[in-house]
């Protein structure tokens, strides 16, 4: 259809005209040959005329918006937007287009303004998102009730969309009665309003779809805006031209992304993803990713204590998207599963942009080899996945789970019996690493909102300096937990250093003759959460063949 080669502006990233391989009268809707200078923009680089397109002047708002348009043909266009942006009026030579949202911004209706009449010409139709849209042609100059009411089918148009959010088909209300024998209705099929394949960038493609009325919603699920040009679409933010793949003016988000031309469209991966609303990426494998999780992986704690995984995946994801570039984690993760699940990630396997962005988001250079090992961490999720080792996958996964939703650097200096303690928090919104001076003493989850879990080893020489009393109240601050579930055990290899024994079952045993409730409040632990304001406790005691091995014990206010 098209063969384009796009010519810019020396030194810019403005294109200055387009030329196109295929002749003109092949196509009524793609981009043909442009003249030299067929593009001109102002200072900032909004676009502010298109020759090709009959554009004469495009007016900007300071706030990135087009407050009008003046075509070579005598059309004037005229838009006008509330304080969060979003579109509230259009008006193309006097023909005025109104649009009713929510508090979101969402269009809820639209209204004609026309020679002295006012006229609601559709009612969005929502669930969790639009489900398609109600055409109508109510008066609003005259309101006055019927004694009447007429159900007239055809009129409410549905959405049939895939993946990316791409309008493909619209059906109606109305059933389309088959009879095979031509008295007795045998069948009803779907009444298909429009169907349409688009290119990759949003155009739609000639000769894959039909039409029986006017959808408004296209590519991306976005308002198609043909009085702008053929390919005009509004994205909220921006203005795209979805027969160029570019934006009419530049990414208000630029700054942020050197690497890309302030004209893109979704970072230029429109399989991968959508632009949300002209500023921000998408991922579609974020969603994706989030799946295979959810569903695959059973994310446990080590210490046997489940973790919903709906939520840690999420957490996981996105968290991942947020802070380490989801696209180089993904792209790990796609080849450890279907092409080398037997390679082990070094920090240098990792693209550039993750390793700068470990670097810029991490405490030191330390950390971010740190994190590098957490990113180890799921490779190797991908790779017990690969060999269907779910559990293995299962513990990968929830170490790796301190990447998600950022790294927390609740850095504070307290001084507790003339020592210094620094003492870092870093992790999910449900699971926090605990840090003092930079070394791991271990986690505490939070296993449900009202309940969190802690697995704690304060050093031998740093006990009976209040660490664990702090850890309680920036828990406590966090996320005021109604009760603190702490358990203390036999483990030989945990607890080399102590003889085999945790701290806190020592101390327990050795005051247990006051009473189990007692005999906890007297443990490092139970003193910490008493002077936090939890004075009770239900305390559990397990024993094999007459001994204690452990012992749980569950604060509360």
């Amino acid at each position: 259809m098209d063969q384009l080669t796009y010519h810019y502006k020396t030194g810019t990233n403005q294109l200055d005209h387009v030329t196109d391989l295929v002749p003109a009268a092949n196509y009524s809707i793609d981009i043909d040959n442009q003249q030299v200078l067929n593009y001109t923009y102002d200072q900032i680089g909004n676009l502010t005329k298109d020759v090709a397109e009959g554009i004469a002047q495009i007016d900007w708002t300071v706030y990135g918006k087009i407050a009008r348009i003046q075509k070579s043909n005598g059309t004037v266009i005229t838009y006008t937007y509330d304080a969060g942006g979003n579109r509230i009026s259009k008006s193309v030579n006097g023909k005025e287009t109104w649009y009713v949202r929510d508090a979101s911004g969402n269009v809820m209706a639209t209204y004609l303004a026309e020679s002295g009449s006012f006229t609601q010409t559709e009612v969005h139709l929502y669930g969790s998102s639009r489900l398609g849209v109600l055409n109508c042609a109510v008066n609003c100059g005259n309101l006055v009730p019927t004694a009447e009411s007429v159900l007239e089918r055809g009129n409410k148009f549905f959405e049939l969309s895939n993946h990316l959010g791409n309008v493909l088909v619209t059906v109606t209300d109305r059933l389309v009665p088959h009879s095979t024998d031509g008295t007795s209705i045998a069948y009803n099929a779907a009444d298909v309003s429009s169907a349409q394949d688009y290119y990759s960038f949003g155009m739609a493609m000639p000769g894959r779809g039909f039409s029986s009325g006017s959808y408004r919603y296209g590519f991306n699920g976005k308002e198609n805006d043909k009085d702008i040009g053929e390919g005009g679409q509004d994205y909220g933010m921006r203005i795209n031209d979805s027969r160029l793949g570019r934006f009419l003016s530049v990414d208000p988000l630029c700054k942020n992304y050197a690497p890309l031309t302030p004209y893109q469209f979704a970072s230029n991966s429109p399989i991968a993803g959508i632009d949300l609303d002209g500023g921000e990426f998408n991922y579609f494998m974020t969603r994706q990713i989030w799946k295979i999780v959810e569903k695959k992986v059973e994310l446990s704690h080590t210490n046997g204590v489940e973790i919903p995984a709906s939520l840690k995946a999420q957490q996981f994801v996105m968290g991942m998207h947020k802070n380490l570039s989801l696209e180089g984690l993904v792209y790990e993760l796609e080849k450890s599963i279907t092409h080398s699940p037997d390679k082990t990630i070094e920090f240098s396997d990792l693209p550039k942009q993750v390793k700068s962005e470990l670097v810029q988001n991490s405490i030191d250079k330390s950390s971010a080899f740190g994190m590098v090992s957490i990113a180890k961490n799921f490779w190797g999720t991908g790779k017990a996945a690969f060999n269907g080792d779910w559990e293995a996958a299962g513990n990968l996964a929830a170490l790796a789970l301190t990447l998600g939703r950022g790294v927390y650097k609740l850095k504070t200096s307290v001084n507790l019996k003339q020592v210094s303690l620094r003492n870092v928090m870093e992790g999910a919104d449900d699971w926090r690493m605990i840090y003092y001076k930079k070394i791991n003493i271990g986690d505490v989850i939070r296993t449900s909102i009202e309940s969190a879990e802690l697995d704690i080893i304060v050093p031998k020489n740093l006990q009976g300096n209040g660490i664990l009393s702090e850890v309680y109240r920036r828990l406590i601050k966090i996320w005021n937990p109604e009760t603190i579930n702490s358990t203390w055990k036999y483990d030989p290899v945990k607890y080399k250093d102590y003889g085999g024994v945790s701290t806190n079952l020592k101390v327990f045993l050795e005051n247990r003759s006051l009473g189990d409730n007692a005999a906890a409040f007297a443990t490092p632990s139970g003193k910490a959460a008493k002077a936090n304001g939890f004075t009770n406790v239900k305390v559990t005691v397990t024993q094999e063949a007459g001994k204690v091995t452990s012992v749980n014990a569950i604060f509360s206010k």
